[in-house]
């Protein structure tokens, strides 16, 4: 009996931690993390975004896309403050070291300014893909027609350190 209440009782712990959250922030303050122009590339279109409510958690994203000639860049900032077992299922890629190549890509864990992440470059399509997690709240995406110093060099010009924590 004293195993089950454990397991019933971590049960309700882990439900705990999706339900009754903080929420997120609005959606139109993470798109003010984005600049409007990055690195030679001017916005392509509008931004966007969205907040989400949902059976007690809550989370918001914004969205900025670039264009540089042919080169394209997306930027994305989700906010996961009242969905924290979602935000933890992306933090288990970056939780441990890992290192991949072949002759088509290159992906591994990575720390940009800090933040833990994985990284991945596409050689033959010449593209970087960045995910980071910030203040372990938040998710950053950069997919960038570019090498990964560029995309890493990127996460400096966003305004991340005034996220709220």
């Amino acid at each position: 009996m004293k195993k089950v209440t454990t397991l019933f009782t971590m049960a309700l712990l882990i439900a705990s931690l999706a339900y009754g959250q903080d929420k997120a922030i609005d959606y139109k303050t993470l798109l003010d993390k984005i600049p409007e122009s990055i690195k030679g590339y001017s916005q392509d279109g509008d931004p966007d975004g969205m907040n989400m409510d949902m059976n007690g958690m809550a989370w918001a994203s914004a969205t900025r896309n670039f264009s540089n000639g042919d080169k394209n860049m997306s930027i994305t900032i989700v906010d996961y403050h009242g969905a924290a077992s979602m935000y933890t299922g992306f933090a288990m890629a970056w939780g441990n070291s890992m290192h991949f190549e072949n002759e088509s890509s290159i992906a591994g864990t990575t720390t940009v300014d800090g933040f833990p992440g994985v990284e991945n470059y596409d050689k033959k399509e010449k593209s970087s893909s960045l995910i980071l997690g910030v203040n372990e709240r938040y998710y950053l995406s950069i997919q960038v027609d570019e090498d990964l110093d560029f995309a890493k060099s990127i996460v400096s010009t966003l305004k991340l350190s005034s996220l709220p924590e």
